[in-house]
């Protein structure tokens, strides 16, 4: 084992944290993002809105939690782009998938729990956004592919871990699914367009309140 020196000093460079928060930034916002709304934006309609209305830059802490993801997306997924690319005229809404394999959806997500889904609930998240995906380019069958960065094992040890759902439901579920897309695209560009969000739905409640978002003054 070396010994330290005593001489050894080490300080906290804020400075050099900066500019590193700076290159995730740049990273993390690389890419052009149509207007309209986006298959995400329906989740939470009136964070969208305000989006829309009212555009804020993302704090630091969003910067580094999105930075890890990005980084995987483009591992994984050699570099294709998650930036909605493709517009559904059915649904009303730009979507993109992480990846197509054989006509079917493949979503990329990394999380941070402690402990692996246990039930269809427990990924819910992440499949209302794949159900989105699902409904724009009308497949029965998809793929979840989840990074659980801090996986714990039965010894106490955590380490990172993939794990793979496959997702399907029957056609007529994923066509009411659509539906349901379609109209809440709807209301949020008519919201949009009028500069008004009466009638838009909750957003989901984690994604509510104070710490969580830059507009709760203007929307609560």
């Amino acid at each position: 084992m070396i010994e330290l020196p005593l001489g050894l000093v080490v300080e906290r460079n804020e400075a050099a944290e900066a500019k590193l928060v700076a290159v995730a930034r740049a990273y993390v916002e690389s890419g052009v993002r149509p207007k309209g709304v986006h298959a995400t934006d329906v989740l939470d309609p009136l964070r969208a809105y305000w989006q829309n209305i009212d555009p804020r830059p993302l704090t630091d802490r969003e910067v580094m939690l999105f930075f890890p993801g990005k980084m995987l997306h483009a591992l994984v997924l050699g570099g294709e782009s998650d930036e909605g690319g493709r517009y559904s005229e059915e649904l009303g809404l730009w979507w993109s998938p992480d990846k197509t394999e054989a006509g079917e959806i493949r979503e990329l997500k990394t999380v941070r729990n402690f402990e692996e889904p246990k039930a269809v609930g427990d990924l819910r998240l992440h499949l209302e956004q794949l159900l989105v995906y699902m409904s724009a380019s009308g497949t029965t069958d998809a793929q979840l592919w989840v990074l659980l960065l801090n996986l714990r094992e039965k010894s106490g040890r955590t380490s990172p871990a993939f794990r793979v759902y496959d997702v399907s439901l029957p056609r007529e579920e994923m066509e009411e699914c659509g539906r349901v897309v379609a109209a809440h695209a709807r209301l949020l560009s008519g919201a949009i367009a009028r500069k008004d969000p009466a009638g838009l739905e909750l957003c989901r409640t984690w994604k509510c309140g104070a710490r969580n978002c830059a507009w709760y003054g203007q929307c609560r």
